[in-house]
């Protein structure tokens, strides 16, 4: 019996000393903080091993298809945001035909277009109405033709255009069959509609009953604020500086936009300034980064063209344009050879700096949510 007591012993003695072994090792490891964490044994792979970035950028491509070029960084920003390239001469507050066929498969197309897009209080909205048969290239007679306009958010306030057949349009091109509507509102119509406005050109026809076009422009009462005709303008640190004379009679947040263009119409670039001005006459200043206009290779003197004056209503994410000025200004015979080829830098936030919405960071970019004067309490609320 005490044997047997002796024998359950040691074997309990052997089976501390086995366990104590074991863990031994592990624990001069965490000691030594060298723990290395179990792996699964993978099977060897003969795929070439693949960047964890680029496998997360890397889109799918289905089998059979051309992978897309996908590049390795964004272009370098060499232009400052009052600056871009114009690629092609535009006028700004003007729109193009809108079209619907008269009946489905017929060569007759419903074509309307609003003279003007931004239409200055209290100027008379204009539109040109017509239907145009696409195989003859000639205009047809509307039987009975209907323009009515009415302000973009009330749906029931239709007001009545008077439509004429004075064969001259858009183009001002004599001609037979294309009708211009126009509306002189009242004072009671020109409140209704200032802003945005939708109008709507109908034609009758057997084949296709009724058909409504639409097209949309906006009625304004202007910046408050007009060019007075007088322009400046000067080469300095390598840039193009364009002025502009303002008699502003409303103080207010302005945008000035202007494009730039050669001897011969080269379009070069599209420049634009904004900022607070005072009531009163004053100056604004538009800057063509000189890097625009040594890239195109081309001297002066410079044409100023389709020029826009708004006034910006940050609060409604809004804003009022004036009448677009299609020649403003011919500068001085600059040569190209006198503007700098230095790509632009941003200058750095300054730091405890408001970037409010006139920063340079903040040109192009949506209004904000909620107006200046409501910021602090939106920002401090529970």
């Amino acid at each position: 019996m005490r044997a047997r007591r002796w024998g359950i012993v040691a074997a309990v003695v052997l089976l501390v000393l086995v366990v104590w072994w074991l863990r031994r090792p592990r624990e001069a490891e965490v000691a030594t903080g060298e723990v290395k964490a179990a792996v699964p044994t993978a099977q060897p792979s003969t795929a070439p091993a693949m960047p964890v970035e680029v496998a997360r950028a890397a889109p799918q491509v289905p089998p059979g298809a051309e992978a897309p070029i996908v590049p390795p960084a964004a272009p370098p920003i060499e232009l400052p945001p009052d600056t871009e390239l114009l690629q092609k001469e535009f006028v700004p507050g003007t729109t193009e035909w809108e079209e619907v066929p008269e009946v489905e498969g017929s060569t007759h197309v419903i074509r309307f277009l609003p003279a003007k897009y931004n239409v200055v209080a209290p100027a008379p909205i204009v539109l040109y109405l017509e239907v145009l048969d696409t195989s003859t290239k000639k205009r047809v007679a509307i039987a009975n033709p209907r323009v009515r306009v009415r302000p973009f958010d009330h749906e029931d306030q239709w007001f009545d255009a008077i439509v004429a057949d004075d064969g001259r349009g858009a183009d001002e091109v004599a001609g037979d069959f294309r009708y211009t509507a126009t509306l002189v509102p009242s004072d009671a119509q020109r409140k209704a509609l200032v802003g945005h406005v939708l109008a709507e050109g109908i034609v009758e026809s057997r084949e296709g009953g009724v058909r409504r076009i639409p097209q949309g422009l906006i009625y304004t009462n202007g910046p408050r604020a007009r060019l007075t005709g007088k322009w400046k303008d000067e080469v300095r640190e390598g840039s193009l500086f364009v002025s502009a004379e303002l008699d502003v009679e409303t103080a207010g947040q302005f945008t000035l936009m202007a494009q730039l263009v050669g001897p011969a119409r080269e379009p070069i670039a599209l420049t634009r300034a904004m900022g607070r001005l005072d009531a009163g006459t004053q100056w604004m200043t538009m800057r063509v980064w000189g890097k625009a206009i040594r890239d195109s290779g081309v001297s002066g003197p410079y044409e100023v063209r389709n020029v826009l004056l708004t006034r910006d209503l940050n609060e409604r994410g809004d804003y009022d344009p004036g009448p677009t000025v299609i020649s403003a200004h011919h500068t001085a015979a600059y040569k190209v050879e006198q503007f700098s080829d230095a790509p632009y830098v941003e200058a750095p936030v300054a730091r405890g700096e408001e970037i409010g919405p006139t920063h340079p960071s903040q040109w192009n970019n949506p209004p904000p949510l909620y107006p200046q004067s409501a910021r602090k309490t939106a920002q401090t609320a529970p």
